[in-house]
């Protein structure tokens, strides 16, 4: 399998890395001021290795590297991963060029949000696409103030959890063999979008409070109102899934409680192999400029579905007031 993956970030890294151990012949596709850097290789930290050699780096080479967007979509690629940004995705004419000129190669998405698939359907054909519900905690290392990790990139999947891929059988299917092979707990589901739909809200509620709550687990906890907030507006979300997509909840969302989400804060802190609250204070102010639009999305999702969204709205309004985007 020869595999082009757009986005050299921490995304890009662990899929790269993930798919070379499985067999497959990568290249990354770069910007030309990042091209040396890349060609020069990366390190990566695989974190779910055993405790003795999760802090040993790994010397990630052996990968071609292309800089011209033409050139890269005029050669034969058996797939093309695209890991980068929800926003970085959506900006400009590119990848309208770039699926054009690649025919029907088979694309692997890793931004599964429903306003993203609109995009995606509107400029090629659903049946050449596989979509990726990420599961992952991945970074540029060390993370800031840690000095267990050198520079690179470290990537980590929580127990019991793994990204989840959905498409047409003969696309996903040589996928999640060649991932699994390299050491991804990569799983095949049906509908990525359901499935985001019914388990993204209970990160996604938890971060909202948490950057309300200045990225601080002891705020956060101390705070009661706030976590009531966001389990409220999980529920909204779920009530959002299920107009949307149907089927029933998922029977361990009924265990979901402010209760639940104070145990959690515990737990990872206890199980993450890195400073777990410096992970979301550090990805989650980067990746700030996608947090509103994803909110204001599902607001509106709820409204046309007719579904409840006031603790969303509240949320919206104090994340705004939070950031200083309102008096």
């Amino acid at each position: 399998m020869r595999v082009l993956i757009i986005g050299a970030g921490a995304i890009g890294q662990a899929f790269g890395y993930h798919f070379q151990q499985g067999g497959a012949q990568v290249a990354f596709l770069v910007k030309p001021k990042y091209a040396d850097e890349a060609r020069a290789g990366f390190t990566v930290y695989p974190m779910n290795r055993p405790a003795k050699e999760r802090l040993t780096p790994v010397a990630f080479t052996g990968f071609d590297v292309e800089t011209d967007l033409d050139e890269a979509a005029a050669k034969s690629w058996d797939l093309i991963a695209f890991c980068m940004s929800t926003v970085a995705l959506m900006s400009g004419d590119w990848f309208e060029r770039l699926s054009k000129a690649t025919g029907a190669t088979p694309l692997l998405l890793t931004q599964p949000g429903e306003s993203t698939a609109e995009f995606i359907r509107q400029r090629t054909s659903p049946e050449r696409c596989a979509w990726v519900m990420l599961a992952i905690m991945s970074f540029q290392s060390p993370l800031p103030g840690e000095h267990d990790l050198g520079p690179g990139v470290a990537f980590w999947y929580p127990p019991a959890s793994g990204p989840a891929v959905a498409g047409p059988k003969p696309i996903v299917d040589p996928i999640v063999k060649c991932l699994a092979a390299g050491g991804m707990p990569v799983r095949r589901v049906e509908n990525v979008q359901r499935e985001l739909a019914y388990n993204s809200p209970i990160l996604d509620g938890f971060v909202l409070a948490l950057e309300i709550a200045g990225f601080s687990f002891d705020r956060l906890r101390r705070e009661p109102e706030l976590l009531k907030l966001a389990h409220r507006a999980m529920k909204e979300r779920w009530a959002f899934a299920k107009a949307a997509y149907g089927g029933p909840t998922p029977f361990a969302l009924v265990f979901i409680r402010p209760l639940t989400l104070r145990l959690m804060m515990r737990a990872l802190a206890f199980i993450t192999p890195f400073n777990v609250e410096k992970f979301f204070d550090f990805h989650y102010r980067k990746v700030a400029a996608q947090t509103l639009p994803s909110l204001t999305s599902q607001i509106e999702g709820a409204r046309a579905h007719d579904t409840p969204h006031e603790a969303l709205s509240e949320l919206e309004r104090r994340l705004r007031l939070a950031r200083g985007s309102i008096e």
